[in-house]
């Protein structure tokens, strides 16, 4: 589940894995089979919530990176938590992670707490938590120079680079 940072900035999760833009097309095929996905350029954790509903329910592990278009819109944190919650009861996987949102220079310090806030979510529900972009993130918050298209989306190669985390972090050969 994710946003125009789970899709490589390319409208839909099945064309950036097509592409190889999305984060998710990095995972090795011989240790992951993303089945489905769905992130959507512009999508909210409610919109996600509402996308999940069309989703088989039945897979091994549900990962999310969700809030930034929450954070640009105003949507409250307590919202993005609930509608977390609801995706992962949907999909009722028993395996839940939670991906850290990417940089976003507009609203840095704002970013940096929304990942703390998820962080916590993870916790106390028992999911796995990790940020894929500290190599693209200053001490500040913001992207390093050079790895953001806009201040908000990865380059292609910031996209790779999170995607390899991800592996790495799953425990990828």
């Amino acid at each position: 589940m994710g946003d125009s940072n789970s899709t490589g900035f390319r409208g839909t999760f099945a064309i950036g894995r097509q592409s190889g833009d999305a984060w998710a097309s990095r995972l090795p095929a011989g240790a992951f089979a993303p089945v489905e996905g769905w992130a959507v350029d512009g999508a909210t954790t409610g919109a996600m919530r509402t996308g999940v509903e069309a989703l088989d329910p039945h897979v091994d592990q549900l990962i999310v990176m969700a809030g930034t278009n929450d954070l640009a819109t105003g949507v409250a944190t307590d919202t993005v938590r609930e509608n977390l919650a609801a995706i992962a009861a949907h999909v009722d996987a028993p395996e839940v992670l939670v991906l850290a949102i990417a940089p976003f220079d507009a609203l840095a310090t704002e970013a940096t707490a929304l990942n703390a806030e998820l962080r916590a979510e993870a916790t106390a529900r028992g999911w796995d938590f990790f940020d894929p972009w500290t190599g693209s993130r200053t001490a500040e918050g913001t992207w390093v120079p050079a790895s953001t298209v806009d201040g908000v989306h990865a380059t292609r190669e910031g996209y790779a680079a999170a995607g390899d985390a991800v592996a790495a972090h799953l425990g990828a050969p």
